[in-house]
């Protein structure tokens, strides 16, 4: 898994320093895409029901491989809207089933200068863990966007969805493409 991060950042370092050409580009607006993979972790409260004591409360993390994938829409430079879908586990037997669907606003600060920016995301997401266990909480995330072409950005993010106690809290750390569309 370190190798796996190792990977992804020197993909993502390399393709800024080939860039370099880019460095003023204009910050799109309008219609975009993006996906990401990266590491998830999912936390979740476990109790004992046959004894009422503080003791009894424990939690569980699992961490794995996951992706996320959004579309949305850039109304200003400072401003959009997404949605997305988020798989929180990848292991080498197939998808563990954990997933969230999201709607965020998506606060926005350009760097034109550099053609970069970096966001914050606050919305709502449904979770659904493989159990058959769902909810629907409160979902945040940030991260940032290097434009290396007018239609093709790098990003990295942290996405978390806040679920109950029977569903837990989700997150992923991912690096990834965007593009407008």
């Amino acid at each position: 898994m370190k190798n796996t991060i190792k990977i992804i950042i020197l993909t993502i370092a390399t393709l800024a320093f080939l860039s370099s050409v880019y460095a003023a580009i204009p910050i799109p607006k309008g219609w975009y895409a993006d996906g990401s993979v990266g590491i998830t972790n999912s936390k979740q409260k476990s109790s004992d029901s046959d004894d009422d004591s503080d003791d009894s409360n424990s939690s569980s993390s699992k961490t794995d491989f996951g992706f996320n994938v959004n579309a949305g829409y850039k109304f200003l430079p400072f401003f959009g809207a997404e949605a997305g879908y988020t798989s929180y586990g990848i292991s080498s037997g197939g998808f563990t089933g954990d997933y969230s669907i999201d709607v965020a606003a998506k606060a926005i600060i350009p760097f034109q200068e550099i053609g970069a920016e970096i966001y914050a995301k606050l919305g709502a997401a449904y979770l659904n863990i493989k159990d058959g266990s769902n909810a629907t909480g409160l979902y945040y995330g940030f991260g940032a966007d290097y434009w290396l072409t007018p239609n093709m950005a790098i990003l990295i993010q942290w996405m978390q969805a806040h679920g109950n106690d029977d569903t837990g809290h989700l997150y992923l750390a991912s690096a990834g493409l965007g593009f407008v569309v």
